[in-house]
């Protein structure tokens, strides 16, 4: 598949990788391989041409579809958006986030693909998808009912996207009664099941839920997702994670966490703001003994990316914050 094959001539390491990458596959992929100079592959990853450079600033771009079988290749991960509840810059806010330049602070709502396996699916949706030239995907998969993770179903519905008849939405009971309940969410034409209390497969993916303490009101989740051979835990909205919770979440091999706010907010207000801090969360996950951790659900009161980055790494190489277009290989 010369996705693949460029993939691996590439060799980028965008887990660590202090700028976004470019869209550079999607007009590779278009190109004879076999016909390309062998100084082609030695040039490629030194950089491309400052006009096309300019040209591709809008991020990664290649295809990709609903395959979730990748035969012995890592697990892919893309991070389509990181804000909270509202994108990043606000309007007319002045604010060191929203008045960054850094291309990493402007943030649109919190969503992952995993595979072909869409997780959470908010009001940017539809322009997630068209940046990271997203055709389709295996499933839905939904944490909660909040505005930020479930309005964009309206955009993927099956009425409007025809590739989108072959996927099936997985919510709770709670979540799924929610989006039906909903005047702009009803009768969308998804086919849907309701998620088990235990794991359920999608594809050559392992689901499990884990039940959060987040808003009061409303049953939240978090996932630990499983191919076989790597681990990943995501929870971009909660307060608590319950010891029986804990104990499916040690050890995985990277975490997404909430990036709400840097520090917990005292009782009542804890309660009712339902995020845990960053900090706190550094301390969650060295006792859940994750290998990285990457916070997403980046909020409006905490820092720009550079500076939430550098206080970070006082707390060690294993803690960093993502981006809209990280591409992460499990």
């Amino acid at each position: 598949m010369k996705t693949g094959i460029l993939n691996r001539c590439l060799n980028v390491n965008r887990a660590t990788s202090p700028i976004p990458h470019f869209p550079v596959f999607s007009v590779l992929s278009a190109l004879p391989l076999k016909r390309l100079p062998p100084c082609f592959w030695v040039t490629v990853p030194l950089g491309l041409p400052s006009r096309l450079e300019s040209y591709f600033k809008g991020g990664l771009s290649f295809p990709f579809t609903a395959s979730s079988s990748l035969g012995g290749y890592p697990l892919r991960v893309r991070v389509l958006g990181t804000s909270s509840g509202w994108p990043y810059p606000r309007i007319g806010c002045r604010c060191p986030i929203c008045s960054s330049r850094d291309p990493r602070d402007k943030r649109l709502r919190p969503s992952i693909l995993v595979e072909g396996v869409l997780v959470d699916a908010g009001p940017d949706i539809y322009h997630q998808f068209v940046r990271f030239n997203v055709e389709e995907v295996e499933a839905i998969v939904l944490t909660h009912a909040h505005p930020d993770h479930v309005l964009g179903l309206n955009d993927l519905t099956p009425r409007k996207v025809a590739s989108m008849g072959k996927a099936t939405l997985y919510a709770s009971e709670e979540t799924w009664n929610v989006v039906c309940s909903s005047r702009i969410l009803s009768n969308l034409g998804f086919k849907w099941m309701l998620f088990p209390s235990s794991s359920f497969e999608v594809g050559s993916l392992t689901f499990t839920p884990i039940r959060v303490v987040h808003a009061e009101g409303v049953e939240t989740f978090a996932f630990k997702i499983e191919d076989g051979s790597s681990s990943l835990l995501y929870a971009p909205d909660f307060l608590e994670i319950p010891p029986g919770g804990r104990e499916v979440c040690v050890g995985v091999d990277v975490a997404f966490l909430d990036g709400s706010t840097l520090r917990t907010p005292p009782s009542p207000l804890r309660e009712r703001f339902g995020h845990l801090g960053i900090y706190d969360a550094v301390r969650v996950a060295r006792e859940l003994g994750v290998g990285r951790v990457f916070f997403t659900h980046i909020g409006h009161s905490t820092a720009p990316h550079a500076v939430l980055e550098e206080m970070l790494r006082k707390e060690g190489s294993l803690f960093h914050v993502a981006y809209d277009g990280l591409e992460l290989k499990i």
